[in-house]
């Protein structure tokens, strides 16, 4: 009887020791997906970097076009982000580029310029 009590006592032990083992890895498992989900923010962020910079590359390309990026504006209203740009083929009227956020507006931009770029080239072919 009293080897059985010692067993029952043991298995508690050890059951109590699963228990505080499985809170463990539960937290574990928390804290790796809250630094997976923060990871994949941060990479986001860096495509976001990297695509906003060869936009503005691209924009700024040809020689003479300039881009101008004034500072962001929450309180207006409206977007809060905007791009100008100015081309040649505009005879350098400033074209605005209005959006959320600062790719939002470059991507809008950088479609505009091929579209026009394209436009141009079938008038040329004609």
């Amino acid at each position: 009887m009293r080897q059985n009590e010692a067993l029952y006592e043991r298995l508690d032990a050890a059951q109590e020791e699963l228990q505080r083992t499985q809170e463990q890895l539960e937290h574990a498992n928390a804290e790796v997906e809250r630094l997976t989900n923060e990871n994949d923010a941060i990479r986001q962020k860096q495509s976001d970097y990297r695509t906003i910079v060869e936009r503005t590359e691209t924009l700024r390309s040809c020689e003479g076009d300039p881009v101008s990026i004034p500072n962001d504006n929450p309180d207006f209203g409206g977007p809060n982000t905007v791009v100008f740009c100015s081309w040649d083929y505009d005879d350098g009227h400033r074209q605005s580029y209005a959006g959320e956020t600062l790719l939002e507006c470059l991507v809008a931009a950088v479609q505009d310029r091929e579209a026009r770029e394209t436009q141009e080239s079938k008038e040329r072919k004609q």
